[in-house]
């Protein structure tokens, strides 16, 4: 059985005639989507390569479909080539990722449908969650309580990449102080660690692969199918909690064209879904926008709200594929992405002898890891420390903590003098929070 929404149901394909695209990058909360589906039903079409039925956007949510049971689905098929494919498979989420809150205006909205928050992709565990941060008006997940920690109440950290010791302070000035003056110490931290190589040179401009896309916006037949309408006879939603980055996704548009519609409630024209891409069609002085109207009361329309940028919120991304699509473009215009941010991502392989050339890099990618010791903060070549963290791992330190034990015992750190702490994400806000390892 399937629920799709009226204004969608001409667009029902059978399920099977469309596919998960083979080198889609993100990771997403199938249940979740699932349980979305379930009580709110499919609102926004999945985005389709007219060529090979690949789905550019909504993979998840046909995944989800499958996992219920469902023979058909609501699909728009759009005429890309190989290029456009990619950016529309990457900007799609990217957009999302650069989103934000409003904290006080979600909790409001969250707070408004309860005790029946099913559906919204929220529990009461997430709202407490909320509540916590919003009273203390700062995230409390973003540094490290030393409380927690069983040094003392001061300490100092060191960062090897992404390896985390905390040092009781008193010890820490001790050691320190013991290798020299501050340039001195750092570099006796390099060798003691064997980090002695600086990074890559930063690549110049004339050097960088990514050019600029000019031209017309292009145009999706497949957007035919929706009705579009004035965008000045819609209003953004006056509970939207959500704050996009309104460049990034006018550029999108730019580049891509719409191949997304707004998702509206049909009693009051308020968008339930791209309220931030409304703002940017209205930069760029687009007189029309394709809309998908759901009949749906008030609560209803709050959750579809809700849902669809909490299920975002949770999803995540094979870095290795990410990079990947990321450097098979011409140009990342559109994408959300900047060069710098496959950089980040190629840190984020440490499992990999030299990720960069595991995937194909371009040789001007640079590849750098952070050394962070107190309050000095240095970097060294990114390629030396994944060969370095892979080599731990070859012998036989394969969890965090046994790294982190034989990073204090290479810096000539007694074990009664620091801990192994991990940076990890917060499950339901995506912050960060230390945790003894």
């Amino acid at each position: 059985m399937t629920n799709i929404a009226v204004d969608l149901q001409e667009s029902a394909v059978p399920i099977d005639s469309v596919q998960s695209h083979p080198r889609n990058p993100r990771k997403g909360d199938i249940q979740g989507i699932a349980e979305s589906l379930r009580v709110n039903g499919q609102y926004s079409p999945l985005i389709v390569d007219s060529r090979n039925g690949n789905i550019l956007a909504g993979n998840h949510t046909w995944r989800a479909a499958k996992s219920l049971g469902w023979d058909v689905v609501a699909a728009l098929h759009v005429d890309v080539d190989d290029q456009q494919a990619k950016r529309i498979l990457l900007a799609d989420n990217r957009t999302s990722d650069l989103a934000t809150y409003d904290r006080p205006n979600l909790i409001q909205l969250i707070e408004s449908l309860r005790p029946d928050l099913e559906g919204s992709g929220w529990d009461e565990r997430s709202l407490e969650r909320l509540h916590q941060l919003d009273e203390a008006d700062e995230d409390i997940f973003s540094g490290l309580d030393a409380k927690e920690s069983n040094l003392g109440e001061t300490t100092k950290k060191i960062h090897v990449g992404k390896n985390l010791l905390l040092v009781a302070a008193e010890h820490f000035q001790e050691w320190f102080e013991a290798m020299g003056d501050a340039k001195q110490a750092i570099l006796t931290v390099r060798e003691r660690l064997g980090l002695t190589e600086d990074p890559e040179p930063k690549p110049s401009k004339e050097g960088k692969r990514w050019g600029h896309i000019s031209g017309e916006v292009p145009q999706h037949p497949g957007m035919d199918a929706c009705v579009w309408v004035p965008v000045d006879s819609l209003e953004p939603h006056p509970e939207n909690a959500r704050q996009g980055d309104i460049g990034a996704i006018s550029e999108s548009l730019r580049v891509n064209g719409i191949y997304r519609p707004l998702i509206v409630q049909e009693s009051s024209n308020l968008i339930l879904k791209g309220n931030n891409t409304w703002q940017a069609v209205k930069s760029l002085g687009w007189e029309m926008v394709p809309v998908i109207m759901l009949e749906v009361d008030d609560d209803d329309a709050r959750r579809v709200m809700l849902a669809d940028n909490r299920l975002a919120d949770k999803a995540g991304y094979f870095n290795a594929a990410l990079a990947e699509v990321l450097m098979d473009l011409d140009s990342l215009d559109g994408t959300g992405f900047a060069p710098t941010d496959i950089d980040d991502i190629l840190k984020d392989l440490p499992q990999e002898r030299d990720p960069a050339s595991a995937i194909g890099a371009p040789a001007n990618v640079r590849r750098v890891a952070t050394l962070k010791v107190g309050a000095i903060n240095t970097s060294v070549c990114g390629k030396q420390y994944a060969e370095w963290e892979q080599n731990l791992i070859a012998e036989g330190h394969m969890t965090k903590e046994e790294r982190g034990l034989r990073i204090g015992q290479m810096l000539k750190l007694e074990p009664s003098q620091f801990e192994v702490w991990a940076s990890v994400a917060d499950p339901t806000t995506g912050n960060k929070e230390f945790r003894n390892g």
